[in-house]
């Protein structure tokens, strides 16, 4: 079910390469067929297409997370963080301060 979900994001992103929505979910997408890596890279180019995307930073520590990058996860957790405090985002803050302490390296 997962690779017709990528298929068709793919194909969105083809035909409208400025789709940040459809980056977004085909990273999930990704993560979810557990390409991690695939994913990351994809997160990646968002926050290169939209630096201010709070939910591709996050997307992006969680991908890292899970190919076991810590620090690159903590680096883009931290990016995601300051934009949502920046922002009053208080929810996402809360959200994104716990992701870092799960972190192994967290407190390091």
């Amino acid at each position: 079910m997962h690779t017709s979900r990528i298929d068709l994001l793919q194909q969105q992103i083809a035909r409208d390469s400025g789709d940040i929505r459809a980056r977004l979910l085909l990273g999930c997408a990704l993560m979810k067929s557990g390409r991690n890596m695939d994913a990351a890279t994809l997160f990646r180019r968002v926050t290169e297409l939209e630096p201010d995307c709070i939910e591709a930073w996050r997307w992006l520590g969680a991908a890292y997370g899970q190919t076991r990058l810590f620090k690159e996860a903590g680096a883009a957790y931290r990016a995601a963080l300051y934009l949502a405090e920046k922002c009053g985002a208080a929810d996402t803050v809360v959200e994104l301060r716990s992701a870092l302490n799960l972190l192994p390296d967290a407190h390091s």
